[in-house]
Order: structure tokens, then sequence, then C-alpha cells
């Protein structure tokens, strides 16, 4: 009897393992694509304000392009683009006036 309850621990046991890793995989590989999408935004915005796009062809981009490509929400797409600008205000070399412009840009863009 006993040796019967070991092996059905020892299955549960693997089974669960089993469970968990599958589990594992699937949040490592939605953060990953999260990871993706997060740079996407941030690059089409950079690229948008170095080359001086309109910002309605920029905002088509991101929340409509991305934004439906990627099935996101729009404040998924409002919180790379945030992080952005704060990383961007803990730069050493970065003024707290081109911060500003940046901000602006970001509202002309979103609204």
């Amino acid at each position: 009897m006993k040796a019967k309850q070991k092996l059905m621990k020892m299955m549960i046991h693997q089974l669960a393992v089993r469970v968990i890793m599958k589990t594992l995989w699937k949040v490592i590989i939605l953060f990953i694509i999260s990871l993706d999408f997060n740079h996407e935004v941030i690059a089409t915005l950079e690229r948008g304000m170095k080359y001086n796009y309109h910002k309605d062809n920029i905002k088509h981009e991101i929340l409509s392009s991305l934004k439906f490509s990627e099935n996101k929400t729009f404040a998924e797409c409002l919180i790379p683009i945030i992080q952005y600008l704060l990383n961007l205000s803990t730069q050493k070399d970065f003024h707290k006036k081109a911060l500003i412009h940046y901000f602006a840009q970001v509202d002309l863009i979103l609204m």
C-alpha cells in the first residue's frame, strides 16, 4: 500500500512540475513579445521625432498599425512611451527643457 501511495505522490509531483513548466514558458514568451512591442513603439516614436514626421502620421502608426497588429489597448501603447520619457529624464546630459519638449511632442501626437 505504501508503494502505491509513494508512486501516486511521485506521479502527481511530476504532473505538477510539467504544468508549472508549461505555464512558465507561456509567461516567458508573452514577456518577450511584450518587450518587442515596447521596443517597436519607442522606435516608431524616435523615428517620427528624428525625421520630423507629422504628428498625425506618428499617431496613426502607433495607435492604429502597431496597436491593432499586436491586439493591444491604448494604455499598452502609452506605457512604453511614458517609460521612455521618464528614462530620458534620468540621463545626465538631458535638460529639463528637452524633457518638456518631448512631453509636448507626445501630447501633440496622442491628441
